[in-house]
Parts: structure tokens; sequence; C-alpha cells
């Protein structure tokens, strides 16, 4: 009898340890951090110059803020160098015209579609 007595306050002693509070299998457990909506912010999307001649090369920046940002870079015609808020592109002389730049921003929670466009010419 002694001997289940003590199986049953070991098993009651290892239980309530091993249980977390609610939420704590987040990494922002505790640290009221867990809704990144307040800090989540996408403002805008920029090419500079808004006018390029074939092979000269146009800056885009994403301006966002966040945690852990990941973006995502595609384009209609134009070429892509790089990665990250600032990328930059260029266009062959079978790409005149307006070239659109889409860049998609996430915290792994948010995520938000931008685009902007750019003119090549000869």
């Amino acid at each position: 009898m002694k001997l289940l007595y003590s199986l049953i306050f070991v098993l009651a002693i290892f239980t309530i340890y091993s249980c977390k509070k609610e939420g704590s299998y987040f990494p922002d457990s505790g640290t009221g951090n867990k809704d990144t909506s307040s800090v989540y912010s996408y403002s805008s999307l920029i090419a500079t110059p808004d006018t390029i001649q074939v092979g000269q090369i146009v800056d885009i920046y994403a301006n966002a803020t966040g945690k852990n940002l990941i973006y995502t870079w595609s384009s209609s015609h134009a070429e892509i160098f790089g990665s990250g808020y600032h990328i930059q592109c260029s266009a062959e002389p079978c790409c005149i015209g307006n070239q659109k730049i889409t860049c998609i921003v996430s915290d792994g929670v948010h995520s938000v579609t931008k685009y902007v466009v750019f003119n090549v010419s000869f």
C-alpha cells in the first residue's frame, strides 16, 4: 500500500512540474510580444530612378518594419539582382516599356504584396 501511495505521489509531482502554461510553447511566451500587428508595417515600394535606358540599373527599396522579415521578389521581364529590402534591376532591349516589380514582405504571420513600375527606354 505504501508503494501505491509513493507511486501516486511521484506521478502527481511529475505531472505538476511537466505541465506548461498555455502559450508557453511559443518563443515569445510571457513577453507580451505575441501580437506582431503593432510592429509589422510595409509602407512602400520605391524605384529610383523611375525611368532608365536599356542596360542601366534601377534601385528598388521595400520599406518595411517588423521581426524576421522575408522578402520575395518577382519581375514581369526585368532581371533582378540581390535580395532583402534592396534589390537592383536592369532590362534588355527586348524589355522596352513598363516593367513591373512585385515584392511580398512577410513576418511569418502577416504577408503584404506591393508592386512598383519603372520604364525602360532606348
